[in-house]
């Protein structure tokens, strides 16, 4: 690819951005990242983890909304109206029991 000549370089010689990534994650994923996004921003969003931070909320919804805004870097407040949120849901999807005397 066109930048695997970077395996030959010093990777000290690197700078900022990618000085950090060569260090974090190797200079492999660096070479990756340059061939497959060449010439474009990358912007790493929290936004686009919505789906995955609401599963991990619920899949850990006994623990306390503490750990939980702790562990995810959000607030409580906005654990807590997920959790609600979810609560709502599964009330919505329970059958509703009819009562056997008035039926």
């Amino acid at each position: 690819m066109k930048y695997n000549w970077l395996n030959e370089v010093d990777p000290v010689l690197l700078e900022g951005d990618y000085r950090t990534i060569a260090e974090k994650c190797g200079l492999e994923t660096l070479i990756t990242l340059l061939n497959e996004f060449e010439k474009s921003t990358v912007y790493f969003s929290k936004g686009l983890l919505a789906s995955a931070v609401r599963q991990f909320i619920i899949k850990h919804k006994e623990k306390s909304s503490t750990w939980l805004a702790k562990e995810l870097n959000l607030s409580e407040r906005y654990i807590q109206k997920i959790l609600r949120e979810h609560r709502l849901e599964e009330a919505a999807l329970k059958p509703i029991r009819k009562n056997k005397k008035y039926c």
